[in-house]
Parts: structure tokens; C-alpha cells; sequence
């Protein structure tokens, strides 16, 4: 019983290493890859059992991923038995010599990955005005603890190097044990983070814990002997090569620059490495109303439907209402015909004409609308100014 769980673990991380759609920079199709080779059962099965499946790509925390995590696990229990027949118990050995060298490598350039993208402000970065703008209450647990922390870059630098650090450490044999605890301990509270605000990776950071725990085994068992039973144990070397050393370090030193390059390869490529002073695009920011016009009658701003317009980075006009509801188009802007071009979620398209006087901050909206021609006028607000994004810091509170 001890030998099939075993195995079936081995199986089940190493499929679920392999197919758990990760965003790659050196490798972009990994995605693409699982659904070329799980989508139709996938799909089927999710018919057969009566699952509504919307996200096809597998994406974090999906109902897609969730079946395919289901799928990777039964097919593990189910293939143990044949695995434990065919092969020999050496042959199995060296798979669980390979898998926790890959898994090892694995769990450190994930942990790379977050860590730059923390240090970067890449993962939390400065909130946008319209979430700045909202009202707390109507805020989303998950968008609330984003916002939050995007607006501490010394605390992101803190939780980056948490991740970084031990990343480095599980790269080397004599660091190795140490790294994975500390590792231990920053994926178990990630996790608590992601259940306590409902942050979409919940399945992806319990699978890390997993990987975590199936390399830290060896550790746990010594320390439980240490400290309950008193028993002193050696560590054995479970990473040995029977290659050169030269080879080895050759080879090792060519995967960790491999790895390095994977987390540092979008920063190295945009030249970006500290979002929160990153150009934004043209008109970028948060108005407010201060004239509403429709067809030469001005409406008073407490009347008016729109309280604010907000420009997003990511290509987004959003409308403010008095009520603090928000309203998104898809955004493309011509600066040579002054004209926007918005798209909702209808696919209907709505061309507005603008014009912008940067001395002033001014920008006036004119568009046509069943027969009614509308004016708004609004004036850029000065948003980083805001409280929140003041870095402040009091050693006493009198």
C-alpha cells in the first residue's frame, strides 16, 4: 500500500508538472499544447457529467482545470498498478531521481517568476484611477487586497525577495533543505491569501505546496526524529550524478541561467523594472465632469449621468455614474482624427470626437446618440496626489 501511494504520487506530479498550463516566456505554447491533447476529453466528459465549462484554455482555478486535475489523478491510481508490474524497482527509483530534480527546478523558477514580478511591481502594481476612485464597499475582496498592496513598493520588494530567496536556495545542494522550509512557509500563507480573498489561483498555489512537500519529505522525517524522538539522522544525498563534476556544473550552470533568464526575460525585453513610473499611454487618467451638454441644454453636474471618465492603461474608456457604477468600452484612440472609437461587450461600436488642451487639462467628449448630440466637458484630476498613494511613515503616532 505504502509502494502505490508512492508511485501514484510520483505519477500524478509529474503529468500534473507537465500539463498544468504555466505562462511561459521561453516556452508560449505550453498552453496551447494541453489543449491540443486534453480539450475533446475534457469537453466530453464535462457533457457527459453535465459541467458548464466557459474558459476552454485551462486557465486558473477553471472548471476546465479542475476536470483536468481530476483526470491527471484518476489516470495516476489507475496506471500505478501497471507501472509497479512493468518496471523494475531501480527503473523506479531513477524516475523518482528525475522527477524530484525537475520538480525541484520546477517550484524554483515559479517562485523566480513571482518574485521578480513582485520586485518589478509587475503582479501588484499601482491601482488604476477608477479603482481608486470606488467607493471601498463596492470594491471586490480580490481587487480590494491587490490595490492595497500595489500601493507599497517597499512591501512588494519585501515579499519579492521572500519568493527569490529561497527560490536560490533549492538550486543547491547544501541550501536546498533550508530553502524548501522557507518556501514552505511563504506558499502556505499565498495560499491562505488566495482563499481568505478569493484570488483566482487557489488550485495552482496548492499544487506548489504539494511539490513543496513531496521535496521536503526527507527534511520532515529528520526533524521529527530530532525533535520528538531524539534520534540524530544523516541526510542522504538523493542528487548524485554519476557524471564528471566539471560536466555537472557545466550542465547545472546552463539551467539556472536558462531559469534566470525565463523570470527576468519580459523585463529584460521592455526594459520595465518598476511599473509604477512605466510611461502610461496618451490620455491616460482620471476626469472630472464639469459640463454635460445635450443638444444646447447644460445640465446641472449633480444631474449629469456621467461623474467621472476614466482613460485605463490596458485600452479602456470607463464611466463613472452618480450612483458610482462603473461602465467599460474597449478603447482606440486616433490622435490624428482626435476620435475615439468605443466597443462594448455587444460588440457595438461608437465613435466620439474629442479635443484635449494639455495647458489646461481640459477634454470635451462630443458624440451623437438617438438623434441627441452630447457634450461632456471634464477636467484631468491629479490622482497620484491622492492620499493613499503618499508614502508616509511614522516611527510614533503623537
Amino acid at each position: 500500500m505504502k509502494q502505490f501511494s508512492k508511485i501514484s504520487i510520483l505519477i500524478f506530479i509529474g503529468l500534473t508538472l507537465f500539463f498544468i498550463p504555466v505562462t511561459w516566456n521561453l516556452f508560449p505554447y505550453h498552453g496551447e499544447f494541453t489543449s491540443i491533447v486534453f480539450s475533446a476529453i475534457i469537453n466530453q466528459i464535462a457533457y457527459s457529467t453535465n459541467i458548464e465549462i466557459i474558459l476552454s484554455d485551462f486557465s486558473s482555478d477553471s472548471k476546465g482545470l479542475y476536470v483536468l486535475i481530476s483526470v491527471l489523478f484518476i489516470f495516476s491510481i489507475i496506471t500505478t498498478p501497471l507501472i509497479i508490474k512493468i518496471f523494475t524497482s531501480s527503473q523506479l527509483q531513477k524516475f523518482e531521481f528525475f522527477l524530484k530534480i525537475i520538480s525541484t527546478y520546477y517550484l524554483s523558477v515559479i517562485l523566480m517568476k513571482y518574485g521578480f514580478d513582485k520586485v518589478f511591481k509587475a503582479q501588484f502594481y499601482l491601482p488604476e484611477p477608477n479603482i481608486l476612485y470606488t467607493p471601498l464597499g463596492k470594491l471586490d475582496n480580490d481587487i480590494l487586497f491587490w490595490s492595497t498592496m500595489g500601493v507599497s513598493r517597499s512591501y512588494n520588494l519585501f515579499l519579492g525577495f521572500a519568493e527569490i530567496i529561497p527560490a536560490i536556495l533549492i538550486l543547491f545542494y547544501r541550501t536546498r533543505q533550508i530553502g524548501l522550509m522557507i518556501s514552505l512557509g511563504v506558499l502556505i500563507n499565498v495560499l491562505a491569501i488566495n482563499l481568505s480573498f478569493d484570488i483566482s489561483v487557489k488550485l495552482f498555489s496548492a499544487f506548489l505546496i504539494l511539490i513543496n512537500l513531496y521535496l521536503l519529505i526527507p527534511t520532515l522525517g529528520i526533524l521529527w526524529n530530532l525533535f520528538i524522538l531524539n534520534k540524530v539522522i544523516r541526510l542522504k544525498n538523493q542528487f548524485n550524478f554519476s557524471i564528471p563534476k566539471s560536466t555537472k556544473i557545466i550542465i547545472k550552470t546552463i539551467v539556472i541561467c536558462l531559469l534566470l533568464l525565463e523570470s527576468l526575460f519580459t523585463y529584460l525585453n521592455r526594459g520595465n523594472f518598476n511599473d509604477d513610473i512605466s510611461k502610461r499611454p496618451f490620455l491616460h487618467g482620471a476626469y472630472v465632469v464639469q459640463e454635460f451638454n445635450q443638444n444646447g441644454i447644460i445640465l446641472n453636474t449633480s444631474n449629469s449621468p456621467v461623474k467621472r471618465i476614466f482613460i485605463h492603461r490596458d485600452g479602456y474608456l470607463i464611466l463613472q455614474n452618480q450612483q458610482d457604477e462603473m461602465t467599460d468600452y474597449k478603447l482606440e484612440i486616433n490622435q490624428v482624427k482626435q476620435t475615439f472609437w468605443l466597443t462594448d461587450y455587444q460588440l457595438n461600436r461608437i465613435e466620439m470626437h474629442y479635443l484635449f488642451s494639455k495647458k489646461d487639462s481640459l477634454i470635451a467628449i462630443s458624440f451623437k446618440s438617438n438623434g441627441v448630440i452630447s457634450t461632456i466637458k471634464s477636467k484631468m484630476l491629479n490622482w497620484k496626489k491622492l492620499p493613499v498613494l503618499k508614502s508616509q511613515f511614522h516611527w510614533s503616532v503623537d
